[in-house]
């Protein structure tokens, strides 16, 4: 074997667990510039080659099997060091690990090939010279024995503990055009800025989710740090139910324990138990997306992320899920907003579970089976109050529910029925009454195809003093409507590989007055004779292999018994690229069109006009 042979051999075997050097060259024939001299610079610092007495590596000249079994001698303490111990190590951190594992144990390579196993036969090769200059070759098995065992249980704890990451940036320009200082709103139902130029007011957003799975048998768990200015840019969309425009948001990243929960096996039961996930059903227990704009799975899962307990069963066709929980942290996907400050063209005021101004703990349980080929859930939900101000109105807010669904050939009949009611808390100031009627929402739906036709046709009914945490429907920017009621009919196509959908929904007011949170009468905005139109048409063109451009329209017409009938119309362009296996590209522009039809809108203006863009990419590791 040559010099060059045996030094790569060497290089292979411990650079491949080394962290890099930078030092200045230690020998004098192997300048900074030359290809080997990060390599050697590491094996001098780790005191494995010491050089020749006039300063130079000798790099052309002939090692001898005497120097390379020094080497060797040298080089298995170096790399068992790197490796913690398999008892009383404090332990390495996940990037040391799989660092060592990836990057090296699993092939500490050689340019022949070789692995870690070649270190017995390297000393089996030079076990002469090895005791010839005194090394102990039984110590010198059993330190490469302790390293195999080492890597063994390195490799086992990689196995269970996954580490992962989300990443997404994006930037967000928005302007209004309107006939005065009123301003118009976006389908968030975010103030936009009134200066009339896209490029005046441009929010960056960064967030970073670094995502921690452990396994180990049937125990789990769970950490999800988020480090960026998203949250802080979602400022106000969930907590206060009154959004807050971006322009007013700080720019400041914060480091968040987004989720931290683990779930072992308990006499039956999946038991969790920290900050987790939660979800019922669109009616009674369901986040809305509070950025529409934007993907990001904090805010498109529909799950709320609270602090608790929570247990689930399964026997047979059985599912038994039940949790309680603390709804006042983790910033802002945690509380139960059930209705924003929003309505058609104008205000409507905000409502949380079961008319609550402020959620503050809660539990509930869902129960689902199968009978035949009918699956049906019950669920419950109570809801506890915080003060606000030293005034608490209700004690809780109970929320309840049933749900089927039945396959009827090729279709699916689905319906549900909810409740929400509250009661007087004792400290209530006077006057405060109970909220337990016109309080009730259902529906009822048929879905399948005709061909090669998606169709879906239903009924829903939601009176004014229906509040609950929910997510049933959207309205241009009315989320969860309420005080409605009427038919809609869904129509899905596809024409080779172009999507084509198309929507339309037909309510009228239910009646003139609720209840608010205060459970003061108010008069609502949309009245018992009036009448509430919205359609929805999009269309989807795959572009090349990965990519595909979006087109989506969205009128809302507001009849009023009285007067003229205002617009509110989004006409919405996107375009989606793959650009690598795991990185995304978005780009989206929105038109907004509020047209008042010579009425004086309620936020003041007659009309007014707006637009956002944004660009977004994301990325996963």
């Amino acid at each position: 074997m040559t010099k060059k042979a045996m030094f790569v051999a060497l290089i292979g075997l411990t650079l491949a667990v080394a962290a890099p050097s930078f030092a200045q060259g230690p020998f004098a024939d192997v300048p900074i510039d030359h290809w080997a001299y990060e390599a050697v610079s590491q094996l001098q610092d780790h005191g494995i080659i010491i050089g020749y007495p006039d300063g130079t590596f000798g790099g052309k000249r002939a090692m001898t099997r005497y120097e390379f079994a020094m080497a060797i001698s040298r080089a298995i303490p170096v790399i068992a060091d790197m490796v913690p111990k398999v008892s009383g190590a404090t332990g390495p951190s996940e990037a040391q690990i799989k660092q060592w594992i990836d990057d090296a144990v699993k092939g500490i390579k050689m340019p022949e090939g070789q692995d870690l196993s070649n270190l017995n036969k390297l000393i089996n090769e030079f076990k002469d010279e090895l005791v010839q200059i005194g090394v102990d070759l039984d110590a010198l098995k059993r330190d490469v024995a302790s390293l195999e065992e080492r890597v063994a249980v390195l490799e086992d704890y990689h196995r269970k503990l996954k580490i992962g990451a989300k990443v997404t940036f994006f930037a967000v320009g928005e302007y209004a055009d309107s006939d005065n200082t009123a301003g118009v709103f976006d389908y968030d139902g975010r103030p936009l800025n009134n200066d009339n130029n896209l490029l005046d007011t441009l929010y960056f957003v960064r967030d970073a989710d670094i995502i921690f799975n452990y396994a180990d048998g049937n125990a789990t768990a769970k950490v999800v740090l988020t480090v960026g200015n998203y949250l802080n840019y979602l400022n106000g969309t969930v907590t206060s139910l009154t959004s807050t425009g971006r322009f007013a948001v700080p720019d400041v990243d914060n480091v968040d324990l987004f989720l931290a929960y683990g779930t072992v096996p308990v006499f039956g039961a999946d038991v969790t138990v920290g900050r987790f996930p939660i979800q019922f059903t669109k009616w009674t227990l369901a986040k809305y997306d509070v950025d529409s704009y934007t993907d990001n799975w904090k805010t498109d899962d529909g799950n709320y992320y609270v602090d608790g307990g929570k247990a689930e069963w399964t026997w047979g066709s059985v599912n038994i899920l039940a949790f309680a929980a603390k709804n006042s942290s983790n910033n802002g996907l945690y509380n139960y907003a059930a209705r924003p400050n929003v309505a058609p063209m104008g205000g409507l005021f905000a409502m949380g579970a079961g008319g609550l101004r402020s959620p503050e703990q809660s539990a509930g349980v869902r129960l689902g089976f199968d009978v035949g080929k009918l699956n049906i859930g019950a669920t419950y939900l109570a809801v506890g109050e915080q003060r606000v101000g030293g005034v608490k109105y209700f004690d809780q807010a109970d929320i309840w529910g049933v749900d089927v669904k039945l396959p009827l050939g090729g279709w699916e009949l689905s319906g549900a029925y909810t409740q929400s009611d509250s009661s007087v808390d004792p400290t209530a100031p006077a006057g405060t009454v109970k909220i337990d009627d016109d309080n009730k929402a259902w529906e009822a739906k048929l879905s399948g195809t005709i061909g090669g036709l998606g169709v879906n046709v239903g009924y829903k009914r939601v009176e004014p003093n229906f509040s609950a945490p929910g997510d049933w429907a959207r309205v241009g920017r009315w989320q969860n409507p309420v005080n409605i009621e009427g038919p809609s009919v869904g129509l899905a196509y596809a024409f080779g590989k172009i999507g084509v959908t198309a929507y339309g929904a037909w309510y009228e007011g239910v009646q003139n007055q609720g209840r608010r949170n205060t459970s003061a009468l108010a008069a609502l905005p949309l009245g018992a004779d009036d009448k509430l139109q919205q359609y929805k048409a999009a269309v989807s063109i795959p572009v090349g292999a990965k990519g595909a451009l979006g087109f989506e329209g969205e009128w809302v017409k507001w009849d009023p018994a009285v007067g003229a009938s205002p617009a509110e119309n989004y006409y919405t362009f996107t375009y989606r690229q793959a650009l690598a296996e795991n990185t995304r590209l978005k780009l989206l522009y929105q038109i907004i069109d509020f047209d008042g039809k010579g009425r004086v809108l309620p936020y003041g203006a007659n009309e007014a006009k707006g637009a956002v863009a944004v660009a977004q990419v994301s990325m996963d590791f």
